[in-house]
């Protein structure tokens, strides 16, 4: 029996969900709370997706609406890593940065295993 492919689109859109539902649709830097669909609520990659490395990896992504995810976005350099380092600590944030210096790629297994894992993820916060 061969094995559904699972899109990486498929598995950015669940984990944006996971993402944003587990910071309440509240934008992390102002403080605005959202609809849980709305546009205006995005998932900041601090280290940037096309990492697969850490590409789904809940320590890298924050909760940003919009305005703020622009704002951020021009000051990972700056502003960004710092506000990154408080959220996370020292220790947090360096093992994140090593996490971005392995090469990964993702198997169709470990992709199925990460939309199942995904998908139960949300389902049990749905249900609190």
């Amino acid at each position: 029996m061969s094995m559904r492919k699972i899109s990486f689109q498929t598995l950015d859109s669940l984990f944006s969900k996971l993402a944003r539902a587990l910071a309440h649709y509240t934008c992390e830097r102002c403080a605005k709370k959202y609809p849980e669909n709305s546009p205006g609520l995005h998932t900041s990659h601090f280290i940037g997706r096309a990492n697969k490395a850490t590409r789904y990896v809940l320590a890298n992504v924050d909760i940003f609406c919009w305005g703020c995810h622009s704002w951020m976005e021009t000051r990972k350099p700056t502003d960004y890593r710092e506000w990154k380092i408080k959220k996370l600590g020292e220790t947090k944030f360096e093992e994140l940065i090593e996490a971005s210096r392995l090469t990964k790629q993702w198997t169709e297994p470990e992709k199925q295993e990460l939309r199942n894992n995904l998908v139960k993820a949300i389902e049990k916060i749905e249900s609190l």
